[in-house]
This record gives C-alpha cells, sequence and structure tokens, in this order.
C-alpha cells in the first residue's frame, strides 16, 4: 500500500463530555465524510452518557442504538483491566516510586507503604466502583499532596488512601466525618453497606482501615468501640472468625499506640483542604 492508499484516520475522543447540542452537531457533521473512501471516523465515548445527550435532544423515547448506528459501523467495548492494574500504571505514571524510595531510604518503618498505598487504593476504587478518570484525579490529588510534604514525614498511606477515597465518593459524608458530625462506626456503617463492601471490612485491609479510623476517633468513640472488641475477645462463645478480626483489630490500634502521632489525621486533612485552591 503506498502512502496515498493509506486511510487518513480521525480520532474523536471524550465527545460524551461535550454539550449535549455540540456533540450531536460534531456527529451530525462527521458523518458527511463517513463514506469518503480512506477516511475513518474512530469515536472513543460512553455509549450511555451520549445516550443521555440524544434523549435529552430528541426525547426520551428515541432509539439511541437506532440514531449511532448511522455513524457507527463497527462497535468494540474496551474490557475493564484487572483489579489494581490502573493503580500499578497510575502509580508509575505520577512517578510515586521515587516518593516512596526516598522514605524507604529515611526510616525501615517505611518500608511496606507503597505495598499498602497500591492495594487499599485498588480495593477502595473497586468498592466505590470508580471510573478511570475518578482514579486519575485521586492520582492528581496525592500527587499535589506527597509535593507539599517533606520527606521525613510519614504520611500514613493508608490514612491517606482512605481520605481521599472517601472525598471523591461522597464528598458530603467525608466533610462529616473531618468536622465530628460522624464516628467512624457510622462512617464505615455508610461506606461498605453493600455486600462487596461488608466482605471488605472482613478481609486485612479492611481491619487495617477500620482499626485506623477508630484510633483517630474521639476520644470517647474510641474508648467504647475498642471495649466492643475488648468484649468480643473475652467472650468464649465468639464465632472465631468474629474472633480474628476483632483480635488483628486491636493488634493494629495497639500498635499505632506506639508509631503514630496523634495529630497525624489533622496534618493530612490540612494537605488535602489546602489542595483544593489549588484545583478551584
Amino acid at each position: 500500500m503506498t502512502d496515498s492508499e493509506k486511510p487518513i484516520v480521525f480520532f474523536i475522543d471524550e465527545l460524551d463530555r461535550c454539550r449535549p447540542t455540540y456533540a450531536l452537531q460534531v456527529l451530525e457533521k462527521a458523518k458527511h465524510f463517513f463514506n469518503v473512501e480512506n477516511i475513518v471516523f474512530v469515536l472513543a465515548i460512553d455509549k450511555n452518557q451520549i445516550g443521555n445527550s440524544i434523549k435529552g435532544i430528541y426525547g426520551l423515547d428515541m432509539d439511541v442504538d437506532g440514531y449511532l448506528r448511522r455513524f457507527i459501523d463497527l462497535n468494540y467495548h474496551l474490557p475493564e483491566p484487572p483489579k489494581g492494574a490502573f493503580v500499578e500504571a497510575l502509580f508509575k505514571r505520577f512517578n510515586f516510586n521515587k516518593y516512596f524510595e526516598e522514605r524507604t531510604n529515611q526510616s525501615s518503618n517505611f518500608r511496606h507503604d507503597k505495598e499498602h498505598f497500591v492495594s487499599i487504593f485498588s480495593e477502595l476504587f473497586s468498592i466505590f466502583n470508580f471510573s478511570l478518570r475518578i482514579q486519575e484525579q485521586c492520582f492528581t490529588q496525592i500527587s499535589l499532596v506527597f509535593k507539599t510534604t517533606p520527606v521525613s514525614l510519614k504520611l500514613y498511606p493508608i490514612l491517606l488512601a482512605v481520605l481521599i477515597s472517601i472525598k471523591n465518593y461522597n464528598l458530603d459524608l467525608y466533610k462529616r466525618y473531618i468536622n465530628g458530625n460522624i464516628d467512624s462506626n457510622k462512617l464505615m456503617t455508610e461506606l461498605f453497606s453493600s455486600k462487596e463492601g461488608q466482605e471488605f471490612l472482613d478481609s486485612h485491609y479492611g481491619n487495617v482501615i477500620e482499626a485506623y479510623l477508630i484510633y483517630y476517633d474521639s476520644t470517647e468513640v474510641k474508648e467504647q468501640l475498642i471495649e466492643q472488641y475488648r468484649d468480643i475477645k473475652e467472650n468464649q462463645n465468639t464465632n472465631k472468625d468474629i474472633y480474628r478480626k476483632a483480635e488483628k483489630i486491636m493488634r493494629i490500634i495497639n500498635d499505632l499506640d506506639f508509631a503514630v502521632s496523634h495529630n497525624v489525621k489533622d496534618y493530612i486533612v490540612k494537605k488535602i483542604e489546602i489542595m483544593d485552591r489549588f484545583q478551584n
């Protein structure tokens, strides 16, 4: 095939994010070129979103598939990446390896930070059903926090990942939590009410997140929740799985007493809130 015979390919990306009238105007105008020899259009769109635009203009009874068939000869659905794959890709893209390597060199206590960071984000992104775009926005926000934090300060990536994820999932819930209007128990109940969420709470990282949130709760609530887990451990009739969960959470909380500064949560929240100034 000579150069003159090679097709001209036009890529139109994120058309579904445009104003509905504009998006359909682009489709209508591009249609005049669809049947021109050696001209190919590749549309990267969210079909549900573009369908809403079509119905918004032509009415709810509009046959979206029929309308789109006027323009699209071949559909190809991109498969969802395996859980954690996009997180790993974002980690490399934002060059977070450098950040974590610097902290690991500062202290051996930081050596598991990268693993925890990637795993927690992967789990939460899956449970909250974040789109790839929202996942990328979370990493952009994290990047700003990293860039404004001294290398010598340990940020506790578990807590940071949880707070950033909650903020992007439910801003009102995040605000209520950081302002002290709800405690960690209420937060966990609202966040993980689904079957997948409940299963996550029983997993290793679910236990870790719960322990961290309990640890940073108000003193009164913290003592109440810790007392509940003590009761579970002391009850000889406790289910083995529940006993193991209680034991693990208590052990993590005890470890935090020796390793974590009590003002870490406030410091991280301030960093996240300062970050908003860069985005507005």
